[in-house]
C-alpha cells in the first residue's frame, strides 16, 4: 500500500522527473520547453533545497517515488531567496528559445518579495505533483492535510495556492478541502485556506521589515551552533549595552524561550516589558540545521506599540572565506524605532564575529 513519508535528498531525481511529468496542467510536459529541466529548477527543486523540512514523498508499493508535496512557509521571504541566491546561479544555463520557456524565464527574472499580492494574508504557498498510479486514493488528500497541520503548528496564518486555469480539477479539488477562491487576473487561478483557530487573518502592524547581515569567517556548522547554544547566545546576542538571561529555554523546531535583556544603564533607554528590560517570548517555528532559524518574537509588554509578532529570521549562507549570516525582522511593532533596530541587529551581529572569531 502506498505510503507518505517525508522527503529524503535522495528523491530529488524522482521529483524532478513528476514535476515534468506534471508541469502541464497536470500532464506530461516532456519536449514542451527547450529544456524540460526548467520546470523543476523553478517549481521543485528550490523548494526542496530550501524547505526539506516542508516536503513530502508518496511512495507506490514498489517503493518509487510517486508524488510529492513541497511548500514554503513565508512567500516573500522565499522570493527574496529565489532572486538573490537560487536564480542567479542558474538563469545563464537557459536558453531564451520558444514563447513558453521565454515566458517561464521572464517570470523567473522579475520573482521577487512583494509580487505576491496574497502572501500577507496567505503567506504560505504550495506545490503538489503526483503521478497517476497516486491519483485517487486519498493521497493528495493527505499531503494537503499534512502540510496544513504543520503550518499551523508553526502560527503561519494562512496558505495559498495558484492553479493552471485549464486544470477546473485541480481548482475543484482544493475548494472540497476548504480553500477559497481569491481575486486573480482573469488569466489564473488562486485559492487559500486560513489556519488561525478563529478563521480570521491577524493583519500585520506596520508591515515594517528591518534587515541585516554581515560576514563570519567560520563554516556554517559553527555559526549555526552559536546561533542556537544557550551559552553561546548570551555571550553574543544582547547589543552593546545590555546583558541577558533565559528563563526557560528549549532550542528546536516547535520549542520555545523567554529572554530577558535588561540595560546597563536605562536611563536614555527605557526598556519595553520595565524600566531596564525587555522581555520576549520566542516560538522556533523553523530549524533547519546549517542553514536557517526562525523566531516568532513576541515582547512582554503592556505599551500597545509593542504589541504583534514579529518574525526574525536567520539564514546562513557558504561565501567566500566564511558564511554569509543574514538576519531579517518582518512585522516589526511600531514601538521598535527603525534607528535602533537597526544599531541593535548590526550590534549583535558584531558581538557574533568577535564570538567567533576570537
Amino acid at each position: 500500500m502506498p505510503r507518505i513519508r517525508k522527503f529524503s535528498p535522495d528523491d530529488e531525481p524522482a521529483v524532478v522527473m513528476i514535476c515534468t511529468m506534471t508541469a502541464d496542467a497536470g500532464r506530461d510536459a516532456t519536449g514542451l520547453l527547450h529544456d524540460d529541466a526548467l520546470w523543476a529548477d523553478l517549481f521543485a527543486l528550490p523548494y526542496v533545497r530550501r524547505h526539506p523540512d516542508l516536503t513530502w514523498i508518496v511512495e507506490d508499493d514498489a517503493g518509487r517515488v510517486a508524488g510529492y508535496l513541497t511548500a514554503t512557509d513565508d512567500t516573500d521571504a522565499f522570493d527574496a531567496w529565489f532572486r538573490d541566491e537560487w536564480w542567479p546561479a542558474r538563469s545563464a544555463r537557459y536558453a531564451r528559445a520558444g514563447s513558453r520557456q521565454r515566458e517561464l524565464l521572464e517570470y523567473a527574472d522579475q520573482r521577487a518579495p512583494g509580487n505576491e499580492t496574497h502572501a500577507r494574508e496567505y503567506p504560505a504557498h504550495l506545490h503538489i505533483d503526483l503521478l497517476p498510479s497516486a491519483q485517487g486514493g486519498g493521497y493528495g488528500r493527505r499531503l494537503i492535510a499534512t502540510v496544513l497541520d504543520e503550518l499551523r503548528h508553526r502560527g503561519v496564518q494562512g496558505l495559498h495556492v495558484g492553479v493552471d486555469p485549464q486544470n477546473a480539477g485541480a481548482a475543484a479539488f482544493y475548494e472540497r478541502l476548504g480553500f477559497e477562491r481569491l481575486p486573480s487576473p482573469e488569466d489564473s487561478v488562486t485559492l487559500g485556506i486560513c489556519l488561525t483557530p478563529d478563521g480570521r487573518h491577524t493583519p500585520s502592524p506596520t508591515g515594517r521589515t528591518d534587515a541585516a547581515s554581515v560576514l563570519v569567517h567560520a563554516d556554517p556548522g559553527q555559526v549555526f551552533r552559536a546561533l542556537t547554544d544557550e551559552d553561546a547566545l548570551l555571550c553574543w546576542l544582547p547589543p552593546r549595552g545590555m546583558h541577558g538571561r533565559f528563563e526557560r529555554f528549549d532550542m528546536r523546531e516547535g520549542g520555545s524561550f523567554r529572554l530577558v535583556l535588561t540595560y546597563d544603564d536605562a536611563s536614555h533607554a527605557p526598556g519595553k516589558s520595565g524600566a531596564d528590560s525587555d522581555i520576549s517570548d520566542v516560538r522556533i517555528s523553523a530549524f533547519v540545521p546549517g542553514e536557517r532559524v526562525v523566531h516568532e518574537v513576541d515582547f512582554d509588554s503592556e505599551d500597545p506599540r509593542f504589541r504583534g509578532t514579529m518574525r526574525m529570521e536567520w539564514c546562513l549562507r557558504r561565501a567566500h572565506g566564511g558564511t554569509m549570516v543574514e538576519i531579517i525582522a518582518r512585522d516589526v511593532p511600531p514601538g521598535v524605532r527603525a534607528r535602533e533596530h537597526a544599531e541593535g541587529l548590526t550590534s549583535s551581529l558584531a558581538n557574533l564575529v568577535s564570538h567567533l572569531e576570537p
